[in-house]
């Protein structure tokens, strides 16, 4: 089919119409101007919210060892008056859920202050009843001299060794109490410090001390009340397995306050018992010279 030129084109070859662009309209955007103020630093985004279902950690900046077992976040401490009102509370928590998570719970609670208080209580009460147990039940010289009449041998005089012995024992029971008690505790607590921060633990002298509070105050005076029992074989029983069970509450205490493992808590525990034990023995030792010197038989 030809195509004239001169004739006007059909619609069939007519070109399609360019449409020109619409203007573009500007849009809900505002243009960039650059500010003088400097951009914040750090992360723009508030961190997730917490899992209602999930157990609370400690905080990263209280216990930062990643190596630390987890065993919970510590409570707040407490107003004196408060902090006395729950110390029942605390006490049975201790005695009727063992383990270090009680423990670790507790030591959010340490302050000087209940701590002193617990403290000095217990060496008060300790004191006054040692006290009542000695007059009560007084070492007499009748015992002494059949005990020294039937242990005279090569002609040395015993009485005095065992009057020295009566001394020492009458006085670390009633009133050297008031002294003994604060020097033991702080003399146990300083070498327990020095082991556990041998071993990597975390946590403070004050922690340590108040945590051990939690177990010596309730587990001592149950073994006073003890001595008062009118029974001559249970109390005796029922004070060693108690004595048993606060070395193990003991242990758990060094786990809970510097988040140690069960051997290094152990071993932080136990040797400073060993250690002053020692110590007291040769205490007893150096004071019974003296006596030990006076009952020899001249030369």
């Amino acid at each position: 089919m030809s195509v004239d030129p001169t004739q006007p084109p059909g619609p069939e070859q007519q070109e399609p119409a360019i449409s020109t662009p619409e203007p573009e309209q500007p849009g809900p955007y505002y243009e960039f101007t650059p500010s003088s103020t400097p951009e914040p630093q750090g992360n723009p985004y508030p961190p997730p919210p917490p899992n209602p279902y999930m157990y609370p950690g400690p905080p990263q900046d209280y216990w930062p060892a990643p190596s630390a077992p987890n065993y919970g976040r510590p409570l707040s401490p407490l107003p004196l008056v408060d902090a006395i009102a729950q110390l029942p509370v605390q006490f049975w928590k201790i005695l009727s859920q063992p383990g270090p998570r009680a423990f670790a719970e507790e030591s959010g609670k340490a302050k000087w202050n209940i701590t002193l208080v617990m403290l000095i209580g217990y060496t008060v009460l300790d004191g006054l009843l040692g006290w009542l147990q000695t007059t009560l039940h007084p070492i007499t010289a009748q015992s002494l001299a059949s005990v020294a009449a039937t242990s005279n041998t090569n002609g040395v005089d015993v009485t005095k060794i065992f009057e020295t012995e009566a001394a020492i024992v009458t006085f670390a029971n009633s009133f050297g109490l008031f002294f003994l008690v604060p020097l033991g505790f702080f003399a146990y607590q300083g070498i327990a410090f020095g082991i556990a921060r041998a071993f990597g633990g975390q946590g403070s002298f004050l922690t340590q001390s108040y945590t051990s509070l939690l177990v010596y105050l309730p587990v001592g005076l149950i073994n006073i009340a003890l001595a008062y029992v009118p029974i001559p074989v249970l109390p005796a029983l029922l004070s060693l397995g108690l004595d048993v069970y606060g070395l193990v509450l003991a242990v758990f205490a060094m786990m809970g306050a510097h988040r140690l493992t069960g051997g290094k808590a152990s071993a932080t525990a136990l040797l400073p018992f060993v250690g002053l034990f020692l110590l007291a023995c040769c205490a007893v030792f150096i004071a019974l010279i003296p006596a030990v010197s006076s009952a020899a038989p001249p030369q």
